[in-house]
């Protein structure tokens, strides 16, 4: 068959003319528009020659594969060939002609011209990419919906602050400050919108607060926490962290350790680092397990602190000493009994304590010292340093006792009555 083509073409292009058929043309140029959309530019004479002949070889080649399409065969039809070719020279022989109708039939072509140095939008592009019913989901970019902000959806809430602080959410709304941190604390929130404020807790209770009014909560719920306008259209988080579990333990009252009252408490549970406060004693320790010395007769309230966290804990416990301590004086002895433990007077105390003191016997009748000592192995034994003879017997003389380093928390001095008994 490429024998006989190629002959046919041959035959038609020595000095065969036959009646140009325009509608040939008409069809290869629409289809050329099919496989070069955009026109070339003409820039030279030399690049007009050269699109020329460029266009030359895209119609012979388009002409074959028309024809065969068409179902040429060993039969082909001479009549098409010889006005193609016909064609073909005229537009080699006037090529500035050509390109002009070519441009012309290129414009004609299309709806609208191709601009020069133009650039779509991006929504155009997308938009002719698109079905119809996607054009419209294209055209919304950049204007989104609007959204009604609802407590179910937070995001969708504008002007959300999530910081427990003063802030101003919707237009004119006020939301309160918060710096609680801690369950088990009390504040008290302020509202002073003309509006209710809504406290939601994290166990999804709510807790209002009337317009221009003021409230004490107790956060006893740990987790995040809501503050916000009702519709929720204005709102802030704050999270209150728990409490560390602690404990403390009292001991034995009235117990004595060297001569001195010592009340024994332990703590439990926490992280460490306790600390205890006696305020009535002004007395602070540090540790576990403490010992505290209470020397007057009340009523005091101990408290423990166990740090180490962010949310230190604390818990208190009151108790009640029944006595003052008086350095376990005897109220009277005897000096002429066999018992060598009553036979001289000297408080208990200062037998075991060993610490420096000064103790004096005076007679209440004068005021004159009838007995003075350091030591505490010599005590007073009813004899008037002066005379050199026991004092009268069943009776009361004054005592009275120094000392030179007290406990924290202690008198440095101690006095009492003492009757002498024969």
């Amino acid at each position: 068959m490429s024998q006989k083509l190629e002959k046919a073409f041959r035959d038609a292009l020595q000095n065969k003319e036959v009646p140009f058929d325009p509608s040939a043309w008409e069809k290869m140029s629409a289809r050329l528009d099919q496989i070069m959309p955009v026109a070339p530019k003409a820039t030279s004479t030399s690049s007009t020659w050269w699109i020329a002949a460029s266009a030359v070889g895209v119609l012979t080649i388009g002409a074959v594969a028309y024809f065969s399409n068409k179902g040429v065969s060993d039969n082909l039809n001479q009549s098409e060939i010889t006005q193609i070719t016909q064609v073909t020279q005229e537009k080699l022989a006037n090529p500035t002609t050509q390109n002009e109708n070519f441009t012309e039939e290129k414009t004609a072509s299309n709806q609208e011209p191709i601009q020069k140095e133009s650039r779509p939008s991006l929504t155009s592009v997308q938009e002719s990419k698109t079905t119809p019913n996607q054009t419209a989901e294209v055209k919304s970019i950049g204007k989104p919906a609007n959204i009604e902000p609802t407590e179910k959806n937070p995001a969708n809430n504008t002007n959300q602050n999530d910081s427990p602080t003063n802030g101003l959410n919707k237009k004119g709304f006020v939301l309160p400050k918060v710096t609680a941190n801690c369950q088990g604390e009390e504040l008290t929130l302020s509202n002073s919108n003309d509006e209710d404020l809504l406290i939601k807790t994290p166990a999804g209770k709510n807790i209002v607060i009337k317009a221009n009014s003021s409230k004490k909560v107790v956060l006893n719920e740990t987790g995040n926490y809501t503050v916000a306008s009702k519709d929720f259209s204005s709102k802030m988080n704050f999270n209150i962290k728990p409490q560390v579990a602690i404990d403390l333990e009292i001991g034995e009252m009235n117990e004595y350790v060297d001569g001195v009252p010592t009340l024994k408490a332990f703590a439990h549970g926490g992280t460490g680092d306790f600390t205890w406060n006696v305020d009535a004693a002004n007395l602070k320790l540090k540790g576990q397990d403490v010992q505290m010395n209470l020397f007057k007769k009340g009523k005091y309230e101990i408290e423990l602190k166990s740090g180490g966290t962010e949310c230190p804990a604390s818990l208190s416990k009151t108790i009640f000493v029944e006595e003052d301590y008086n350095l376990l004086a005897m109220k009277g002895f005897r000096p002429l009994d066999n018992d060598p433990r009553v036979q001289t007077f000297m408080p208990f105390s200062l037998t075991q304590r060993k610490t420096p003191f000064r103790m004096i016997i005076i007679d209440p009748r004068n005021g004159q010292i009838v007995f003075q000592t350091t030591d505490e192995n010599i005590g007073w034994d009813g004899v008037d340093r002066k005379t050199g003879k026991l004092v009268e017997a069943n009776s009361n003389y004054k005592w009275k006792v120094s000392l030179d380093k007290p406990l924290p928390g202690e008198s440095t001095t101690y006095s009492g009555d003492v009757t002498v008994v024969y």
